[in-house]
Formats: structure tokens, sequence, C-alpha cells
């Protein structure tokens, strides 16, 4: 089980065709996130920017990792490099709550260390809330961890003629 929800994989993706045959062989493969029906990528495709993750109908899972990154020329190859991580809008909520936590905690703290007669429990129950937001983040992004290796294969198979580094 990996502890840190911040991990983020580097990946790049290399390919013996032209450049803007790979970009339409890929935005053929991902579908739009509001019209999905079977299982499959979706996102946005275009040469400067991708961001590609699995759509399962009917679910919506905002842990899934995200394929972000754009594509380039090497010489003759064409490379699409970047990185899958949990969501940015995600991880960025992640960051809000656990600093507002991490806050209340140490208000706490002062307000406890000042006033002896004060009930410590309090402290408990924010170290306890803490603790729960990040196992559950942990836990939820565990769970789609197969997810990077199928998005991986998916990307390389829709553009074709690749390896992955």
């Amino acid at each position: 089980m990996n502890i840190n929800p911040f991990e983020s994989r580097e990946v790049e993706f290399v390919f013996q065709l032209p450049l803007e045959l790979a970009v339409e062989n890929l935005r053929r493969t991902v579908g739009d996130p509001k019209e999905i029906s079977t299982e499959g990528m979706v996102g946005s495709v275009s040469r400067d920017d991708c961001y590609i993750y699995r759509g399962v109908p009917r679910t919506r899972n905002s842990f899934r990792p995200t394929f972000y990154g754009s594509f380039a020329t090497r010489g003759t190859e064409t490379v699409l490099s970047g990185t899958i991580s949990l969501n940015r809008v995600i991880r960025k909520f992640m960051v809000l709550w656990l600093g507002l936590v991490a806050v209340v905690a140490v208000v706490t703290l002062i307000t406890l260390i000042k006033n002896p007669a004060a009930s410590w429990t309090s402290l408990l129950h924010v170290m306890i809330m803490l603790a729960g937001v990040y196992t559950l983040f942990v836990v939820l992004k565990n769970k789609c961890e197969p997810d990077v290796e199928w998005l991986k294969g998916k990307i390389e198979t829709a553009i074709g003629d690749s390896h992955v580094s």
C-alpha cells in the first residue's frame, strides 16, 4: 500500500509516427466525460495539453489516476510525456482540508496550553479527524492503483507503434 497520496509518476510514450497522426489516433480513442456510455478513456487531447483518465459509466470516482501531458517531437520520433497522478483538484482540496485541520489542531493545542483546566479530548478529536481524512485519501487512492497500468496500456494501444519508458 502506498501511503503517499501526492505521488506522481513520470511517464513517456515514444512513437515512430508523425506528430499529427499520433495526436489524432489518441483523440479518436478518448471520449467526452459527459457522454460516456461504455468503460474507456475520457478527457481531452491536444498537441500541447492532454488529460486522460478511466471513465466508467454511472460512476464518479475523483480518486482515479489522471494522465497530464503533452506531445513533442524528438528527431524522427513523437513523444507523449507527462505524469500520472491523483486529480489536481482533489490534490488541492486535500492540501486545503489537511491544512485547515492542522490549523485547528494548533489553535486547540495553544488553547489547552493557556488553559490547563480545559479538556484535552478536543485535541484528541482533531487528531482522529486528521488521521481519518488522510486514511480515507490513501485508501481511495490505492483502490484505484490498477488504473495506472490500465491507463498506460490504453494510451499505448490507442496511438500504436510505441514503447513506454
